[in-house]
Formats: C-alpha cells, sequence, structure tokens
C-alpha cells in the first residue's frame, strides 16, 4: 500500500483544506504541529476515504504556522 502524500492545501477562511492521495475505505488522521521539528505531533480530523483522494478541513494556527501530515490509522 502507498503512503498518502499531502497533493493540496488550501486556505478558506481560517481553516485549511487538505487534499492527499488515499485509498478507497482506508482511514487517515490529520496530524500537526506548530513547529518544524520541535514538540509532539497533534491528531486532527479522522477520515475515512471514499475514492482515490481524501480531504479535510483543519483549523490554522492563529500565530499562522502550522506543519501537517496523514497518518495511516
Amino acid at each position: 500500500a502507498a503512503l498518502p502524500r499531502i497533493t493540496r492545501i488550501e486556505v478558506i477562511s481560517d481553516k485549511a483544506r487538505i487534499t492527499w492521495t488515499a485509498e478507497n475505505g482506508k482511514t487517515y488522521i490529520v496530524q500537526y504541529r506548530n513547529s518544524f521539528g520541535v514538540g509532539a505531533w497533534t491528531d486532527g480530523a479522522t477520515v475515512t476515504a471514499n475514492g482515490a483522494t481524501a480531504t479535510s478541513a483543519e483549523n490554522m494556527d492563529p500565530a499562522g504556522t502550522r506543519f501537517y501530515r496523514i497518518s495511516v490509522q
């Protein structure tokens, strides 16, 4: 199985809309942290893919910086 790859991030109001490659029926967790190399990853949304891509709208950091990754559950 291929690892998920983020293919697009769009900023819509105060949300980051993240799209990634997926496998139909698999469950993914969006994870984030506010510093690139420091701190633990925090779980965001849990999404079950409904096709070859999946999408989630995540709250953005008020300070303006957030890093994302996608984990397979």
